[in-house]
Protein backbone atom coordinates (compact mmCIF):
# COMPACT_ATOMS: atom_id res chain seq x y z
CA UNK A 1 0.00 0.00 0.00
CA UNK A 2 2.86 2.39 0.76
CA UNK A 3 4.24 2.27 -2.77
CA UNK A 4 0.76 2.78 -4.18
CA UNK A 5 0.42 5.94 -2.04
CA UNK A 6 3.68 7.24 -3.50
CA UNK A 7 2.35 6.65 -7.01
CA UNK A 8 -1.28 7.73 -6.80
CA UNK A 9 -1.25 10.73 -4.41
CA UNK A 10 1.41 12.81 -6.23
CA UNK A 11 -0.05 12.17 -9.68
CA UNK A 12 -3.66 12.92 -8.74
CA UNK A 13 -2.66 16.01 -6.74
CA UNK A 14 -0.56 17.27 -9.64
CA UNK A 15 -3.49 16.89 -12.03
CA UNK A 16 -5.97 18.56 -9.67
CA UNK A 17 -3.56 21.42 -8.92
CA UNK A 18 -3.00 22.09 -12.64
CA UNK A 19 -6.72 21.89 -13.49
CA UNK A 20 -7.40 24.25 -10.59
CA UNK A 21 -4.91 26.71 -12.04
CA UNK A 22 -6.41 26.46 -15.50
CA UNK A 23 -10.08 27.05 -14.97
CA UNK A 24 -11.64 25.16 -12.08
CA UNK A 25 -10.26 26.63 -8.85
CA UNK A 26 -12.54 24.41 -6.77
CA UNK A 27 -10.57 21.34 -7.86
CA UNK A 28 -7.42 22.73 -6.24
CA UNK A 29 -9.09 24.34 -3.26
CA UNK A 30 -11.58 21.63 -2.26
CA UNK A 31 -11.33 18.38 -4.24
CA UNK A 32 -7.57 17.96 -3.77
CA UNK A 33 -7.71 18.48 0.04
CA UNK A 34 -10.71 16.13 0.30
CA UNK A 35 -8.89 13.53 -1.81
CA UNK A 36 -5.84 13.80 0.48
CA UNK A 37 -8.06 13.58 3.57
CA UNK A 38 -9.79 10.47 2.26
CA UNK A 39 -6.41 8.90 1.44
CA UNK A 40 -5.35 9.61 5.02
CA UNK A 41 -8.49 8.00 6.43
CA UNK A 42 -8.05 5.00 4.13
CA UNK A 43 -4.51 4.60 5.47
CA UNK A 44 -5.70 4.59 9.09
CA UNK A 45 -5.12 8.21 10.09
CA UNK A 46 -7.40 9.37 12.92
CA UNK A 47 -10.29 11.42 11.53
CA UNK A 48 -9.41 14.67 13.35
CA UNK A 49 -5.85 14.63 11.96
CA UNK A 50 -7.21 14.15 8.45
CA UNK A 51 -9.68 17.01 9.09
CA UNK A 52 -6.89 19.35 10.23
CA UNK A 53 -4.83 18.47 7.16
CA UNK A 54 -7.81 19.06 4.84
CA UNK A 55 -8.73 22.35 6.51
CA UNK A 56 -5.21 23.80 6.40
CA UNK A 57 -4.85 22.78 2.77
CA UNK A 58 -8.23 24.30 1.87
CA UNK A 59 -7.29 27.57 3.54
CA UNK A 60 -3.77 27.55 2.09
CA UNK A 61 -4.84 26.91 -1.49
CA UNK A 62 -7.37 29.73 -1.20
CA UNK A 63 -4.78 32.33 -0.16
CA UNK A 64 -3.51 34.81 -2.77
CA UNK A 65 0.06 34.40 -4.07
CA UNK A 66 0.00 36.11 -7.46
CA UNK A 67 -1.05 39.53 -8.72
CA UNK A 68 -3.50 40.18 -5.89
CA UNK A 69 -0.62 39.75 -3.42
CA UNK A 70 1.45 42.32 -5.34
CA UNK A 71 -1.39 44.84 -4.97
CA UNK A 72 -1.41 44.30 -1.20
CA UNK A 73 2.37 44.41 -0.70
CA UNK A 74 4.46 46.85 -2.68
CA UNK A 75 7.97 45.93 -1.49
CA UNK A 76 9.48 43.05 -3.53
CA UNK A 77 11.30 41.19 -0.70
CA UNK A 78 8.11 41.26 1.36
CA UNK A 79 6.15 39.86 -1.60
CA UNK A 80 8.52 36.89 -1.94
CA UNK A 81 8.45 36.24 1.80
CA UNK A 82 4.64 36.32 1.71
CA UNK A 83 4.63 33.90 -1.24
CA UNK A 84 6.92 31.53 0.64
CA UNK A 85 4.60 31.69 3.66
CA UNK A 86 1.54 31.02 1.49
CA UNK A 87 3.26 28.05 -0.15
CA UNK A 88 4.25 26.83 3.33
CA UNK A 89 0.57 26.51 4.21
CA UNK A 90 0.30 23.83 1.51
CA UNK A 91 2.34 21.39 3.60
CA UNK A 92 2.21 22.72 7.18
CA UNK A 93 -0.93 20.67 7.80
CA UNK A 94 1.11 17.55 7.07
CA UNK A 95 2.75 17.96 10.48
CA UNK A 96 -0.29 16.19 11.96
CA UNK A 97 1.04 13.08 10.17
CA UNK A 98 4.66 13.52 11.22
CA UNK A 99 7.78 15.49 10.46
CA UNK A 100 9.59 15.40 7.14
CA UNK A 101 12.11 17.55 5.31
CA UNK A 102 9.60 17.69 2.45
CA UNK A 103 7.37 19.94 4.58
CA UNK A 104 10.15 22.55 4.23
CA UNK A 105 11.46 21.56 0.80
CA UNK A 106 8.07 21.94 -0.91
CA UNK A 107 7.63 25.69 -0.27
CA UNK A 108 11.35 26.32 -0.93
CA UNK A 109 11.23 24.53 -4.28
CA UNK A 110 7.89 26.17 -5.09
CA UNK A 111 9.17 29.68 -4.33
CA UNK A 112 12.35 29.12 -6.36
CA UNK A 113 10.44 27.81 -9.38
CA UNK A 114 7.90 30.63 -9.01
CA UNK A 115 10.73 33.18 -9.01
CA UNK A 116 12.35 31.65 -12.09
CA UNK A 117 9.02 31.57 -13.93
CA UNK A 118 8.53 35.32 -13.38
CA UNK A 119 11.83 36.25 -15.01
CA UNK A 120 12.05 36.85 -18.74
CA UNK A 121 14.94 34.39 -19.01
CA UNK A 122 13.07 31.77 -16.99
CA UNK A 123 9.52 31.79 -18.31
CA UNK A 124 10.39 29.25 -21.01
CA UNK A 125 12.56 27.23 -18.61
CA UNK A 126 9.76 26.99 -16.04
CA UNK A 127 6.38 27.53 -17.71
CA UNK A 128 3.53 28.20 -15.33
CA UNK A 129 1.90 24.80 -15.85
CA UNK A 130 5.18 23.14 -14.86
CA UNK A 131 5.14 25.13 -11.62
CA UNK A 132 1.55 24.08 -10.94
CA UNK A 133 2.28 20.44 -11.72
CA UNK A 134 5.38 20.36 -9.52
CA UNK A 135 3.55 22.01 -6.60
CA UNK A 136 0.66 19.56 -6.81
CA UNK A 137 3.09 16.66 -7.10
CA UNK A 138 5.11 17.82 -4.08
CA UNK A 139 1.99 18.25 -1.94
CA UNK A 140 0.89 14.72 -2.82
CA UNK A 141 4.38 13.31 -2.37
CA UNK A 142 4.85 14.95 1.03
CA UNK A 143 1.56 13.50 2.24
CA UNK A 144 2.28 10.05 0.78
CA UNK A 145 5.79 9.98 2.24
CA UNK A 146 4.43 10.77 5.70
CA UNK A 147 1.75 8.10 5.33
CA UNK A 148 4.55 5.61 4.66
CA UNK A 149 6.33 6.34 7.96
Amino acid sequence: MQELNLIILPIVCSLLFMLGGWRWKWLRRFVMPIFIGLACLYNGVIWWRAAILMATLMVGTSLPYGDSLIKLLKWAPLIWLARFLVLSTYTVGCTVLGISWWITFTPLIGTLLFYISTKQWGEKLVPWKLWEGVMGYLIGFTTAQLLCL
